[in-house]
């Protein structure tokens, strides 16, 4: 690494010439000295080509190499000591004439003489030892090595191939995709292509499998029958000519050589041999053009057929093209990594070797395989490397770790590599070597890698060439190893490349110059300082990643770094002691805290690179910067950098200066800084639009300059949509006409090559992009964020260099006219537009809807890629497919109208995303690749005879689409589908997709589970056959959970079943157990469920159940009781207890013994014999298997091999608290909790009264409040009731009750729940912690929490994943896990009210406090407070004295009160609040609100309505606006009024809840909050006018009255986001119908989804709007309160997309329920006022999705027909006893059921009535399998009539106050349209 080693001798030996030249060595006294070093250094340069051959193989080399290299580092440092010396002086210093005369200043300072001079015998005494050293070396000069001396190098220099094909190296099917390609390329037909001789070529880095590649196609069998002769040559790089003839003259089958070397006769007999024959010549390894250029191409092209092809390897594009190789080039893919594990396997397997083996390292095989960069060659060379280690985890990760094994490499991939670094030329050599410094998983770009080389010394510009300069020659080596596709070889022991784990080791163990270093983000991983600091020798320091810094720690310790990059967040702290880098060249800090740079930065002489982008903090430069005279690179984008110093202009050596700001100081202009800066070759100019008028742009003289990149820039107008951002929309002429104007005076000069336009506003492009002569060397063009520009200049077409052309969001353009292509009246008919151009972008050209280009126009014949994004357009130009017949990849992107895609004659790959009207796509002839991504209408697929590769990808999805049929010559398909869609084709050839896709040589078809995009496949190959899924498993979503849980009724059910819990090491098998089952409480509907699960369907097929629940739930007790019932029908039947953590040989090795399968000492086996012998063992047998507490899919996974394959009936159970385990596994099935009814026998069964009956009422009040912290659980039950005294005493009782009350005694029970809570993934733990907030009994709201983690950043997606959604998705997991219980129904669908359990919530207030997550006053689990509170829970009348003693109370980050609690302290004192909930309040009656819309508003965030007394007021909101972090604020109290004025103020405010509260109208300053999502308001509240539009985040708006208000409706109609719309209309005016038509239909075109409307009119959407309404039918849930409808109106079937619906009826009947019945509804709320007197009846195969269903209906009869509402588990009826008649409901029919709530109105009827009606509704649940859980209560009791009035009357009394109520409702208040 570093300097090579014939570059830096070179170096110094022209520095010790000029010394000598300036007779330096007679001033200092040594010239006698430098003389010698000079001559010896002359002397050993002769050898270096020798030496830095063997340096590689040969350590003692390697270590003499290093010595000299140090001695000549040492000498550079002396020179630069020098030279920063007499910069020190002054510019007067330095106007001297010689390069050398630096030190002639310094002789004049006797000491600094007398140190040079001693430093320069220093030298040179250690160069006598290297001089000594060399002779054992016995080192060939350059000219022994010229005239063929024996090269000391182990590399094998005559390595050839040949046409021979080694199967084992194809894999994957990228290589069978790219040989049809390339056969498919050489033996086109006349008609397709130019017939005369072509060549092919296979470019790629060296070892990426070209040979391979090149072997298929040789071997191929079309090729075969196409060609008569077939020639291979190997080339290499030291081919013979006369040799290489012979092999040609061999191969073709021609006459005997001569022994000679006479080249024409050699010449003359191949060409014989050639001639009048079609031929495949393949020339593998091709180093230069000379093979066939001069010995190959005359007698080929003299002698051979046309017809006849050349196909070459190369790792030189530009051989390929010097050689006229067809464009472009065939470029080799590197190996996937499941294709190049396969490579990896085929090396490894032998005859002792299983793959099954090798599988169960596959994890540590895809690490090695990612080191390997997939490079066939080196996946090769890694598995010869393992196939000599044993198969086992030791030895792979050993290799994993010293991924360069201690063993030599083979030969073949050592001489492969060395050749491409022995072709290089020197100075390419150094910078070649370079790359291996710079760590893997960071980003460098050329302007980095190119400053590393530059301030290394790698690069010497030549002064006297103005035009270029050492970055051009470094973007030239940049470029050169781009073109011959270099890779790095191993770093030299002069530097260190380390990651992470590695770096400490060596860095205290080996001095460097040069130093890598990668650490991770985590602290144990950082990066350690005080190491670094040891290594005073670097020349070189890159570090990414974190640094562990302690006081002191600086960069005082490195006297001598050339190059300083650093990636850090805390880099800051270095940058102090920056100045003490006297050698620093290259610095940069990027991405980085620094805020600023040292003023006295200008002593630091030899700065030449500054790389300050992305330090967003840095905002000022130092006034010293323009001192920096080297100073040749500055990056300041992407910094708060917005001014300069003024003298900048003195930076004249300036090469490239990016993000210099354009700002106005009164009358001088930064730009004028930039008119002496003449050498600039790249800049980039931001804020144009500050400069005031075009005079100051004219004094940048930017046409002076050696400009070859251009960059000007305007604050953009142009949002993300492609639209002009709101508000910035108008612009006044003279804003367009300024920015005109300055930049029409920014003309760059002529040689310009590229050039992007950012921001511009101007109405046409400055006056030089319309003037032909003005870019004609224009190469790059690209053009963003044009607001107002209308149409694209004329002349860019005629210039005649330019290949790339990009225009990305031009809102204004809405047609691509002929001016575009040049078309004018004195146009030239035969003049080619775009001669060159070769790529082509429009995006986000949002009205582009037409493009005119006729035929006759010829144009773009070069153009090979065309992207089309986010536009209009409705068809492609006819001239395009005519005249573009280079173009081979189009690529086409939310094309809202097009229809179809056709005749593009030449397109090899195509890609459609997002077009949702393509109907069609045919005539493509060449195209091979076609991605199609989202296209629903897509129909037709046609004339594409040519495709090998379909990308689909489309959740909505249904079926296949037909044209896969069409598609005869598929190699693979691609599929991204839904999980149904996937389901189906996994059921293979019985399955309705087969036919579509059956044809296909491979499938692979994917369907996602949560983050995971592929967690579910069905892999298909057609030959040979292979079909494989894993869609009948369900895969794990979190990470492996453990196992320990208590069996279900505590110790006598353990003994009862046999089972000893305490034991965590053993494997239980359960033969035999007792039949007593006095003790079992609910178990029988669980059991029956299960049963029917295992004998439902095929009885052959192996079928599993996974018992799922949370821990004490009783899974192994059901198990256990499902395992007697069935046990006999088994001949094999076992119970297997699985401990956490027990080896799964173990497990297996046990279920061996016990069913009497023979195998080997167990000692002697591995787990993989024993699933052998076990499957073998099994086949053809019948069994029933328990795995009670699987804890891990790993395990499962090994285990299922032995069973699987089993169609004897066989049955396997398994029990499991992890959801993801029980889907992963199969036959899911959720154990519900203990019911009502169900606990309380339990419980009282297991106390001396036997029964609840028999308890007297003083014990039943406790026993209640006891069981109410059970949760239902089975084993909190029976820990409870084991703790009961055993007398009736009811002091002892109390004492149990108390004692249960602070949680003694409950340990088991908490020990259960613990493992429960450590299942859980981290981030859902907090979540769960995050409720001991909350106090006992406290309801909660689903979405007001998910908010609240959001807010307290609990929630930690991904990189773009929805946080909502995973919140969501949280939640559910805590409800199914039973960590949380629902309580009711909400609108929505979802169980809208949840508390957390007792049992649960001691838990996690005991976990809260251990870990200081939450801090609860007052306390009654800790007398101290925590040093640091993050959380605060305030809870009844706290202590004053407790609050204040919160040392840290400023950084208290989330604070709630409760229970009447006090703030105590002022929140202005609360300055690190992100969340605040100061909520405690009653039901608050707004006037107009019924009683159950009250309630509603208030439950619908979570309020409890319990009152205990507000406590909160609006003098304690003094101070909420500083609370400047807040981002959740939930105010509940009736006593708030007012809120703060100024709440604006809070500029991260996101959630604002004031549904309970009493404020009267929100401030004006609220319209400030611009990352406000979520608003909740009380009805009552006031909203002034032009606030609620400001709001643009907006997502939710809850609770506001628009009556009020015509304009807040139109406020309303323009926010972009709104998601959630809930309104109130209490009065109404004709006149505002069609307004409020219009601004749902609005919300409803952008994201509305979910709409509810409170109004006591008449609300009805008439048919006749039903045109202007269709944006309405999108929605997804609609709520419709207190407006009461005749009858269903007919609009309702056309809401397609409706997934809730809440609705009021005034007459329902049996066509509305059939009608309903149609929609996929989740959600259905039915308020039914009365019925037309028939039954009403839900039938079969309706309401096919629902799952909540609500009905509150007066019907004289309603029946649920067998078979019906086959999903619904929540059911929630109104019945009045009077009317409806409940013997014959049929809710025993409901399959699906789970919750049941019956509300029995008892209106005019007697007791009896009612409780008839009771009776039968608990017989019909009682007769349901699945034993659902029934809540049943009594409304309006006091209306119960003695004796039974006539049902008839009943009925006809309610209709007359109905009708009577509707007779008063005012006309204009009956009937509202929207």
């Amino acid at each position: 690494m570093g300097m090579g080693l014939e570059d830096l001798a070179s170096y110094v030996e022209s520095m010790l010439t000029e010394m000598a030249r300036e007779k330096v060595g007679l001033l200092l006294g040594v010239s006698s000295e430098i003389q010698s070093m000079e001559n010896k250094l002359r002397f050993l340069k002769d050898y270096f080509a020798d030496a830095d051959r063997r340096v590689i193989a040969d350590e003692s080399v390697r270590d003499w190499v290093a010595q000299l290299k140090q001695i000549m580092y040492g000498a550079t440092d002396i020179i630069d000591l020098c030279q920063h010396e007499a910069m020190e002086r002054g510019p007067s210093a330095t106007r001297v004439v010689r390069r050398f005369t630096p030190l002639l200043f310094c002789i004049r300072n006797p000491s600094v003489a007398h140190d040079i001079g001693s430093r320069i015998k220093a030298l040179n005494q250690r160069l006598d030892a290297i001089m000594e050293r060399s002779a054992a070396f016995n080192f060939l000069s350059r000219r022994d090595m010229d005239h063929g001396g024996e090269v000391h190098t182990s590399h094998p220099y005559n390595f050839k191939t040949s046409g021979e094909l080694d199967r084992s190296d194809v894999v994957g099917e990228k290589i069978e995709e790219a040989t049809e390609a390339l056969v498919a390329e050489i033996i086109k037909t006349r008609n397709e292509v130019n017939n005369d001789i072509a060549v092919v070529a296979i470019v790629g880095v060296c070892g990426i499998g070209k040979t391979t590649l090149a072997q298929k196609v040789f071997n191929d069998e079309a090729i075969q029958g196409e060609f008569d002769k077939k020639i291979w040559l190997s080339i290499n790089k030291h081919f013979n000519k006369a040799d290489l003839l012979r092999t040609a003259i061999t191969q073709a089958g021609g006459d005997s050589c001569p022994t000679n070397d006479e080249m024409d006769m050699l010449v003359d007999i191949l060409a014989d041999a050639l001639a009048g024959k079609k031929v495949l010549l393949v020339m593998d390894d091709v180093w230069y053009p000379t093979a066939w250029e001069c010995v190959l191409k005359k007698p080929f092209f003299n002698a051979a057929a046309r017809g006849s092809r050349v196909l070459i390897t190369t790792r030189r594009e530009d051989v390929a093209r010097r050689m006229r190789a067809q464009h472009p080039c065939h470029r080799v893919d590197k190996l996937g990594p499941e294709d190049a594990w396969s490579l990896m396997k085929k090396q490894i397997m032998g005859n002792n070797t299983h793959e099954t083996e090798l599988d169960e390292l596959k994890d540590i095989g895809l690490q090695i395989i990612a080191n390997c960069g997939g490079l066939p060659l080196a996946i090769k060379v890694m598995g010869g490397v393992l196939s000599v280690r044993h198969v086992q985890r030791p030895d792979w990760m050993r290799v994993l770790n010293d991924f360069i094994p201690s063993c030599e490499l083979p030969e073949v991939i050592n001489h492969s590599v060395y050749l491409s670094y022995e072709d290089l030329a020197p100075c390419l050599k150094q910078c070649f070597l370079h790359y291996s410094l710079l760590p893997t998983n960071a980003v460098f770009y050329e302007n980095d890698i190119v400053g590393m080389w530059i301030s290394e010394g790698f690069i010497h510009g030549n002064s006297h060439d103005y035009w270029r300069d050492s970055e051009d020659l470094g973007s030239e080596y940049y470029r050169e190893l781009i073109l011959r596709n270099l890779i790095e070889p191993d770093a030299r022991d002069e530097a260190l490349v380390a990651h992470n784990g590695d770096m400490y080791g060596y860095l205290s163990s080996r001095k460097f110059y040069q130093l890598s270093l990668e650490s991770k983000e985590l602290e144990s991983d950082m990066l350690v300082w005080s190491l670094v600091q040891e290594q005073t020798s670097l020349r070189t320091l890159v570090s990414i990643g974190q640094i562990k810094l302690k006081p002191g720690d600086s960069l005082m310790a490195f006297p001598s770094p050339r190059t300083l990059h650093i990636e850090s967040t805390n880099a800051a702290v270095l940058v102090e002691s920056l100045c003490q880098l006297k050698h620093l060249r290259y610095l940069s800090v990027a991405h980085t805290d620094v805020s600023s740079l040292p003023e006295n930065i200008n002593t630091m002489k030899f700065l030449q690179h500054i790389n300050l982008q992305g330090c967003e903090s840095f905002e000022k430069l130092p006034d010293s910067i323009i001192k920096l005279e080297q100073l040749r690179y500055l990056n300041l984008n992407d910094t708060g950098i917005n001014v300069i110093p003024r003298g900048f202009c003195i930076l004249t050596n300036l090469s490239k200066l990016y993000g210099f700001p354009a700002y106005m100081d009164g009358n001088w202009c930064s730009l004028e800084e930039l008119w002496p800066l003449s050498r600039l070759k790249e800049i980039e100019l931001k804020g144009l639009d500050n400069v005031a008028a075009g005079l100051f742009a004219e004094s940048a003289s930017l046409y002076q300059m050696r400009l070859s990149y251009l960059k000007l820039e305007c604050s953009t107008r142009v949002g993300g949509g492609g639209l002009v951002i709101e508000g910035r929309s108008v612009f006044q002429d003279e804003e367009n006409q300024r920015i005109e104007a300055v930049f029409d005076e920014l003309h760059p000069p002529q040689r310009l090559s590229t050039l992007v336009i950012q921001g511009y506003f101007g109405l046409q492009l400055p006056v030089w992009m319309r003037t032909e002569d003005r870019l004609e060397c224009l190469v790059v063009l690209t053009m963003e964020d044009l607001a107002c520009c209308t149409q694209l200049p004329c002349c860019l077409s005629q210039l005649p260099y330019l290949e790339v052309l990009k225009i990305q969001r031009a809102p204004a353009i809405s047609c691509v006219g002929p001016e575009f292509l040049g078309v004018s009246e004195h146009h030239d008919q035969t003049a080619i537009m775009f001669p060159r151009l070769h790529e082509l972008v429009f995006s986000g050209m949002v009205k582009w809807e037409e493009w005119v280009w006729e035929k006759q126009l010829n144009a773009m014949p070069a153009l090979e890629e065309l992207l089309v994004d986010n536009c209009k357009l409705r068809s492609f130009p006819p001239g395009l497919a005519f005249r573009a017949r280079a173009l081979r990849r189009l690529v086409v992107t939310a094309a809202q109208n097009l229809n179809s895609l056709d005749s593009f004659a030449s397109v090899v790959e195509l890609d459609v995303y997002f077009s949702p009207t393509l109907t069609s796509i045919a005539n493509l002839h060449q195209l091979q690749k076609l991605t199609i991504i989202f296209c629903p209408k897509l129909e037709k697929l046609i004339g594409v005879p040519a495709i090998r590769r379909l990308v689909l990808e489309d959740y909505d999805m249904e079926t296949l689409p037909r044209y896969l049929q069409d598609v005869g010559n598929l190699s693979l398909l691609q599929l991204d589908c839904s999980l149904e869609l996937l389901t189906s084709i996994a059921m293979g050839q019985p399955g309705p997709e087969w036919k579509k896709y059956s044809h296909v040589k491979h499938v692979e078809a994917y369907a996602h589970d949560g983050d995971n995009q592929r967690e579910w496949y069905v892999l298909y190959t057609k030959d040979p056959y292979k079909f494989e899924t894993n869609i009948n498993q369900r895969s794990s979503k979190l990470a492996a959970v453990g196992k320990g849980e208590d069996k279900l009724i505590g110790k006598e059910a353990e003994q009862l079943l046999g089972i000893d819990s305490s034991s965590d090491s053993a494997v239980f098998f359960t033969t035999t157990v007792s039949e007593d089952n006095s003790e079992l409480v609910g178990i029988e509907n669980p059991c029956q469920s299960i049963i029917k699960l295992l004998t439902h369907g095929d009885e052959e097929e192996l079928k599993m159940v996974s018992i799922c629940g949370t821990g004490g739930l009783g899974k192994t007790t059901v198990a256990h009781a499902v395992y007697r019932k069935i046990a006999n029908e088994f001949k094999y039947n076992f119970f297997v207890d699985m401990p956490r953590n027990l080896d799964i040989k173990v497990i297996i090795g046990t279920i061996c013994a016990e069913v009497g399968c023979p195998r080997p000492k167990f000692e002697e086996c591995g787990v993989q014999q024993l699933v052998d012998r076990l499957k073998i063992f099994f086949e053809g047998k019948r069994y029933l298997i328990v795995f009670d507490g699987l804890w891990t899919t790993s395990v499962w996974d090994q285990i299922l091999p032995a069973l699987k394959d089993n169609r004897h009936g066989s049955r396997i159970i398994i029990t499991t608290r992890n959801v993801s385990i029980a889907e992963h596994v199969g036959g899911l099935y959720r154990l519900p909790l203990l019911s009502c009814d169900d606990s309380n026998m339990l419980f009282f069964r297991r106390t001396l009264f036997g029964s609840k009956d028999d308890c007297p009422s003083q014990f039943r009040e406790l026993s209640e409040k006891m069981l109410s912290r059970c949760g239902q659980l089975p084993l909190a039950i029976t820990v409870i009731t084991d703790l009961l005294p055993k007398d009736r005493v009811l002091e002892e009782w109390q004492k149990v009750c108390d004692s249960i009350e602070r949680g003694n005694g409950m340990e088991n029970i908490r020990r259960v729940l613990k493992h429960s809570y450590d299942d859980l993934p981290p981030d859902l733990q907090r979540c769960l912690l995050c409720l001991s907030i909350f106090p006992e009994g406290y309801e909660i709201g689903r979405d007001s929490l998910v908010q609240r983690w959001m807010a307290e950043d609990l929630i930690r997606g991904k990189h773009g994943q929805n946080l909502q959604e995973l919140g969501e998705s949280y939640f559910s997991e805590l409800v199914n896990s039973n960590m949380i219980q629902p309580i009711e129904f909400d609108g929505s669908g979802r169980d809208l009210v949840y508390r957390v359990p007792v049992t649960t919530l001691d838990l996690i207030v005991d976990l809260s406090i251990r870990e200081n997550f939450v801090t609860i006053l007052p306390s009654l689990q800790r007398t101290d407070l925590p040093s640091e509170v993050q959380r605060l829970s305030l809870r009844g009348s706290n202590n004053k004295h407790e609050l204040k003693a919160i040392k840290n109370i400023d950084q208290v980050s989330s604070l709630s009160l409760f229970n009447g609690a006090g703030l105590m302290q002022p929140l202005s004192k609360f300055q690190g609040l992100q969340v605040l909930h100061l909520q405690k309040c009653d039901s608050v009656k707004n006037e107009g609100d019924s009683v159950k819309n009250e309630r509603d508003s208030v439950k619908n965030e979570g309020v409890s309505v319990k009152n205990e007394g507000d406590s909160v007021k609006n003098e304690d909101l003094n101070g909420l606006e500083s609370l400047d972090k807040l981002r959740y604020l939930v105010l509940g109290s009736s006593h708030i009024t007012e809120i703060p004025k100024m709440i604006g103020k809070l500029r991260h405010l996101q959630i604002l809840d004031l549904t309970a509260t009493r404020v009267k109208e929100l401030p004006s300053s609220i319209g400030k909050l611009t990352k406000l999502r979520r608003l909740l308001i009380n009805r009552s509240t006031e909203v002034p006018d032009k606030i609620i539009g400001k709001l643009e985040a907006l997502e939710e708006l809850v609770g506001i009255d628009i009556s009020k208000s015509p304009n807040i409706l139109q406020e309303i109609g323009t926010m972009p986001e709104l998601r959630v719309l809930s309104i109130a209309l209490w009065s109404w005016d004709e006149h505002h119908t069609t307004l409020l038509s219009q601004i749902i239909c609005k919300l409803a075109m952008k994201k509305l989804r979910h709409l509810s409307i409170c109004s006591c009119c008449l609300l009805d959407l008439k048919p006749d709007l039903k045109p202007d309404l269709q944006p309405v039918l999108q929605l997804e849930k609609l709520e419709i309160q207190g407006s009461i409808f005749e009858k269903l109106p007919t609009w309702i079937n056309g809401l397609t997309h409706l997934r809730s619906l809440s609705i009021e009826i005034y007459s329902l009947e049996n066509n509305a329920l059939e009608v309903l019945g149609e929609l996929e509804l989740l959600f259905l709320s039915l308020v039914a006022k009365r019925t037309s007197g028939e039954k009403l009846v839900i039938m079969t195969n309706k309401f096919c999705t629902l799952e909540t269903f609500l009905l509150f209906s007066r019907a004289t009869a309603i029946e649920f027909e067998q078979g019906a509402m086959e999903k619904l588990q929540r059911l929630k009826l109104t019945l009045q006893a009077s009317l409806t008649k409940t013997d014959h409901l049929g809710l025993d029919t409901l399959s699906s059921l789970e919750h049941v709530q019956v509300e029995i109105i008892c209106i005019s009827a007697t007791d009896g009535d009612v409780k008839v009606a009771e009776a039968a509704i608990r017989s019909m649940i009682g007769n349901n399998p699945r034993k659902p859980r029934l809540e049943m209560k009594r409304i309006v009791e006091g209306y119960m009539e003695e004796d039974k009035k006539k049902e008839s009357e009943c009925e006809i009394e309610v209709e007359d106050e109905d009708q009577e109520a509707l007779r008063m409702t005012k006309p204009e208040e009956q009937t509202v349209t929207a």
